[in-house]
Parts: structure tokens; C-alpha cells; sequence
């Protein structure tokens, strides 16, 4: 990671709070889990890529940086969106 990206990192980490904690304590979502998946799909929120989550957004990474497939990198890009 370049050197410039621990300071930023550094101030995500330091100033990131629990959203749902928040959120939570005021609205109960009728959900089987307070996972982003249940409650985007609760709210109307859909997923480009139905296998998509955060693990294999991962091993699509691993698989890019070995072959840099235009294929996964089109995955990872629609995963982030």
C-alpha cells in the first residue's frame, strides 16, 4: 500500500462509527439478520451480482491480480458500485 494511503486509512479507521447501532436503536427492520444484504433487500436495494458478498469480492481480487482478466475487473467494478 503506498505510504500516502496509511494516513487515510489511519483517520477512515479513527472517525468510522456502527451506522446500525444508530439506526437500530430507532427502526426495527423485520429481518432475519442485521446483515447489509437483508436490510438493502428489506428497503429495496438489489445486488448486480446475486453471488456477490464481501468474501468473493475478495477471491475475484486474487483472481485479477493473477490474470488481469478484463472479466473479473468488470466484476469488482460492478461489485463496488
Amino acid at each position: 500500500m503506498p505510504e500516502f494511503l496509511y494516513g487515510i486509512v489511519a483517520r477512515a479507521i479513527k472517525h468510522s462509527f456502527n451506522l446500525l447501532k444508530f439506526i437500530g436503536a430507532h427502526i426495527y427492520f423485520p429481518t432475519y439478520s442485521n446483515g447489509l444484504k437483508d436490510i438493502g433487500a428489506f428497503i429495496g436495494a438489489t445486488w448486480q451480482a446475486p453471488d456477490a458478498s464481501g468474501i468473493q469480492s475478495l477471491v475475484w481480487r486474487y483472481q485479477w491480480e493473477e490474470t488481469q482478466a478484463d472479466v473479473l475487473k468488470q466484476k469488482l467494478l460492478v461489485y463496488n458500485r
